[in-house]
C-alpha cells in the first residue's frame, strides 16, 4: 500500500500538477484524487447482473438508487470505524414568496373559520 501511495503521489500527481500549473494546487490535488476514486463500473452492467440478464438498459432511477445504496454503505462503513463525515442530512428548505391570490385565499379561509367559530358561540 505504501508503494502504491508513493507511486501515486510521486508520479501521477506530480505529472498532473506540472502539466496544469494551477493557482490552487490543493484544490487541483483534491480534484485529481476524486477523479481517480470515481467508480469505473457500468451502471448497466451492475443492473443486468442484479437482474440476471445481459440486454436491458439501466433506468435512470436505478442509477440513483444504486448511488444511494453505495453512499449508505460507505457511511455505515465509516461509522463502524469511528469516522464522522458530518454530511448534511437534508437540503435546506427553499422559501418562496406566496402569490397575492394564494394569500387572499388563505386569509379568506381564516376569516370563514373565525366567523364560523363566532357563530357557533353565539347560539
Amino acid at each position: 500500500a505504501k508503494r502504491l501511495c508513493k507511486e501515486l503521489l510521486d508520479n501521477h500527481l506530480t505529472k498532473v500538477l506540472r502539466e496544469t500549473q494551477p493557482a490552487n494546487p490543493r484544490g487541483m490535488a483534491s480534484t485529481v484524487f476524486l477523479t481517480m476514486a470515481r467508480p469505473s463500473y457500468s451502471h448497466t452492467t451492475f443492473f443486468n447482473a442484479r437482474r440476471g440478464v445481459s440486454w436491458q438498459r439501466c433506468p435512470r432511477a436505478s442509477k440513483f438508487i444504486a448511488a444511494v445504496h453505495i453512499l449508505r454503505f460507505l457511511l455505515r462503513w465509516a461509522r463502524r470505524r469511528g469516522v464522522d463525515l458530518a454530511l448534511p442530512l437534508f437540503a435546506p428548505p427553499v422559501r418562496t414568496q406566496m402569490p397575492a391570490a394564494a394569500l387572499r385565499l388563505n386569509w379568506r379561509r381564516v376569516e370563514v373559520a373565525i366567523a364560523a367559530a363566532d357563530a357557533s358561540r353565539a347560539l
